[in-house]
């Protein structure tokens, strides 16, 4: 399949860049056996979960194959798309802009390849690395569709086919994320992590969230981005957000860590808001835990429960000394969940953790 879907994207740079019409007939036939090579996948798959029903890594193996399969296949399509442009319209092929879509073309065509080598040989590294590739692909899409567009106010008369330019762009771009998406499933098959919603650069976001977002869920979020700010996005949130507590500043300060500028945030804002995570922490007591929404697309979901004392203290160094040890608990808790999800290729976090 993937040898047939690459040739078709192959096939279908030719014909923009040479204008041969035949190309199309060719990619036309692939894309057919592409179709029925996706079929097949399907049914088998679909035969040993129900004659098997296999758990674990080789349910992961199965459902991945599957969904793999799908992503050729809508690369083989994503190819006919454009042939049928080439073949329709042989004038488009004649701007002098088809050049600016080599890279494009180039660069699609290499995090397929990528994503198919890294998935043949359950490289779940390379894989990782590919993703945040992708957006260099959106970025050259974007920096393309803005020039032709200019073409078109400067040209009216060839609006059509600066257009067909554009359309194909869209389809190369969409070939990038059907790779990303066969790369998510390699790291998947590997490690048992779901990558899918990471952000643009392979960082993966987090959400911390306690009562009001004052101490425990701020201290989190800014120890994160310390220790493991070259992989994770740090956010955090509180379920009836008040101000951040200047003490917890000040001991943040103590440990090179500046707060003063943090403000803070209400949970419910973000989830109305449709933002989604990667994983999802509460750092308040199980009962406040509850409250915290669903967010959609949120992979995994911890409750460290950390207490947060009274702070009634009768002086302003006690108070300084229970902070204290809130942050170097907190400190610690993040050191070990991070050496937990350590780097890609290694086993996976408790998919929750009550402790």
């Amino acid at each position: 399949m993937a040898t047939l879907a690459r040739r078709a994207l192959v096939q279908a740079h030719r014909g923009l860049e040479s204008c041969q019409p035949e190309l199309c007939t060719s990619i036309a036939a692939d894309d057919d056996a592409v179709d029925q090579l996706e079929r097949q996948v399907d049914e088998w798959g679909r035969a040993v979960i129900t004659r098997f029903q296999p758990m674990a890594g080789d349910l992961r193996r199965v459902l991945s194959a599957m969904r793999a399969a799908m992503d050729l296949e809508c690369i083989s399509d994503e190819a006919v798309y454009i042939s049928r442009i080439i073949c329709g319209y042989p004038a488009t092929t004649q701007l002098a802009e088809t050049k600016l879509l080599a890279k494009l073309f180039t660069e699609a065509i290499e995090l397929f390849t990528t994503a198919i080598r890294a998935y043949v040989e359950g490289d779940a590294a390379n894989a990782y690395a590919l993703v945040p590739r992708k957006k260099l692909l959106d970025d050259e899409h974007a920096r393309v569709v803005a020039t032709l567009a200019e073409r078109i106010q400067q040209e009216p008369a060839r609006a059509i086919d600066y257009l067909n330019l554009i359309f194909i762009t869209r389809h190369l771009k969409r070939v990038g994320g059907h790779a990303a998406s066969i790369a998510e499933e390699t790291v998947f098959i590997v490690t048992a992590r779901d990558i899918r919603h990471t952000l643009a650069g392979g960082k993966i976001k987090v959400l911390f969230v306690s009562v009001s977002n004052s101490v425990r869920s701020q201290m989190a979020e800014m120890w994160l981005k310390k220790i493991g700010g070259e992989r994770f996005l740090a956010y955090s949130a509180g379920l009836e957000p008040g101000k951040v507590d200047p003490f917890a500043v000040e001991v943040m300060r103590e440990v090179g860590i500046d707060m003063s500028q943090n403000t803070t945030r209400n949970v419910f804002d973000l989830y109305k808001a449709g933002e989604m995570f990667h994983y999802i922490i509460t750092v308040c007591d199980k009962a406040s835990a509850g409250r915290c929404p669903a967010f959609p697309g949120a992979v995994q979901r911890l409750d460290w429960d950390i207490p947060l004392p009274a702070l009634a203290a009768d002086t302003r160094e006690e108070k300084l000394r229970q902070l204290r040890e809130i942050r170097d608990a907190i400190r610690e808790r993040v050191e070990q969940w991070y050496k937990m999800t350590g780097p890609i290729g290694r086993e996976p976090a408790p998919s929750r953790n009550t402790a």
